[in-house]
Order: structure tokens, then sequence, then C-alpha cells
């Protein structure tokens, strides 16, 4: 991956892969209903607009957000890390290019969680060759914020049914 060119073309391209992406996920909700995450989740658990194509339409505006702020925080890991030896964009870019496995989406049941490990490994792959670090280094500038994010989100979810149960009981 060059480090240095016109970044227009490689948003097109992630925005272009996560709408396809969505579009793909919405088809297979409409047909097969909700996933199995959002049934397992309680009512109002996952944020979202009041309707599934609003969601859709809206989704280059999450996208694009989502790499920004994603792809920050990557590269903060990195710099903790001292594996950073390329600026923000490199970073940016990666995650631009590491996008590509959500097309799996097109595949019922296993193809978002097969394209998200799939995007990690690529993810992990690209930063350690884009910013000339070792492995461990891209690894855990991914996994790290990751983890954090999924025990932010069960103390979220722990808090939301302890809620829940105060009041069923109170």
């Amino acid at each position: 991956m060059p480090r240095e060119f016109d970044f227009g073309w490689v948003l097109g391209y992630y925005v272009i892969i996560g709408v396809v992406a969505g579009g793909i996920s919405l088809f297979w909700e409409m047909v097969l209903g909700p996933s199995l995450a959002e049934r397992l989740l309680p009512a109002g658990a996952l944020p979202s607009a009041q309707s599934p194509i609003i969601d859709f339409l809206l989704s280059p505006l999450f996208l694009l957000m989502a790499l920004y702020i994603g792809s920050a925080v990557v590269h903060l890991f990195l710099l903790i890390l001292r594996g950073a030896n390329h600026g923000y964009g490199t970073s940016l870019r990666v995650l631009c290019f590491s996008a590509g496995p959500q097309l799996f989406a097109i595949v019922p049941f296993i193809g978002v969680p097969v394209g998200g490990i799939w995007s990690m490994v690529l993810t992990v792959i690209g930063l350690r060759e884009a910013h000339q670090t070792t492995t461990a280094k891209a690894l855990f500038a991914l996994l790290i914020p990751t983890f954090l994010l999924a025990f932010l989100a069960i103390l979220v979810l722990l808090a939301g049914a302890l809620v829940g149960l105060g009041k069923a009981v109170g």
C-alpha cells in the first residue's frame, strides 16, 4: 500500500464496501428477521433509528464517523506501543483497505463474523507492513481498544439489566 496518494478514492472504496455490505445485511434482515445478537439483547439496547431503511440511508455518515474515530484510537494505541512509524493517514488507509471482507455479509448468519475476523487479520497485517512495526504491536493496537469497548458494552448491559431488575422487583 503506497503511503502517499490521493485519499479520495480510498475513502470511496471504504464507503462503497460498507454501503454494499449494509445493503446485503438489510436484505438478509428483511428476509430472515433480526440477527441472533439483536434477538438476545433487550429491546432498545442497540442504538437505532426508527427504520432499518433510515439506518441504511445514513450508513455513509456512520461509516465515516466510525472510520475516523476507529483509526484514531488504533493509531493512538500504536503510538502508545511505539509502533506508529508513520502518520495517522497511514492507519486510516489501512482501515479503509481492510474493509473488503465485509462483503462476506452476502452469506447469511456466518458471513458477518467471518468477514469481521478476516478484516481484523488484514488490519493487523496492514498496520504491521504500513507502519513497519511488529505483528505483536499491530495486534495489540487493534485488540486492546476492541476488548476495552467490549468490556464497556458488557458493563452498560449489566447496568441496564440491574436497573430493569430493580424496577421489576420494586
